[in-house]
């Protein structure tokens, strides 16, 4: 009986540490698929994020070019208009209407910037659009300066143009110097 009972006890022990071993595999396996689904949840978190701020940085990038795009485009259609004016030519109303219009352009360039940010970049486009007012107004202000025929009174109203112009491209390159550091440029 010795035989059979220690037979049968180790039979039992048996089955009790095969069980033992099926829930510590059992946990295991559940603590696992636990950690790997952690480690996936966490991974694709982490590339949500990334994405998330991919696009916002290809918003900005894309405010950014449309502001240097309308400036120039404004600053074109202003040129026209002084080069009038130091020609002693009254400019064509389509001139003021180019001016007036791609000025517009470019302010709602600018709001869009106000979405995206940042806020040192938002802040930066403050003295272009403050500089491109002021050449607005100037351009406006050249039937009147034409329509004096002073010489005087024109070479005055062309040097305010150059400097005002001279100011709104230093606040462009200011404004690009933080647009490349918010966008990541290694410029």
């Amino acid at each position: 009986m010795d035989q059979g009972l220690a037979g049968l006890l180790a039979g039992i022990a048996g089955l009790i540490g095969t069980g033992v071993g099926g829930l510590a595999t059992a946990y295991g396996a559940r603590l696992g698929a636990a950690k790997t689904l952690e480690a996936a949840h966490a991974q694709v978190e982490a590339q949500s994020g990334a994405e998330h701020e991919h696009w916002v940085r290809e918003q900005r990038r894309q405010a950014c070019s449309d502001i240097l795009d309308a400036y120039g485009t404004f600053m074109l259609s202003f040129n026209r208009v002084t080069d009038s004016v130091w020609g002693h030519v009254q400019p064509a109303d389509s001139d003021f209407e180019a001016v007036k219009d791609d000025a517009r352009n470019f302010y709602l360039a600018g709001e869009r910037l106000g979405l995206w940010g940042p806020d040192e970049l938002v802040a930066r486009f403050s003295p272009i659009r403050g500089a491109v007012e002021e050449l607005q107004s100037l351009a406006f202000d050249s039937y009147d300066v034409v329509a004096s025929a002073d010489a005087a009174v024109i070479s005055s109203h062309y040097d305010a143009c150059r400097l005002k112009g001279d100011s709104a491209k230093a606040a462009r390159a200011q404004f690009m110097t933080v647009a490349r550091r918010a966008l990541g440029s290694p410029l």
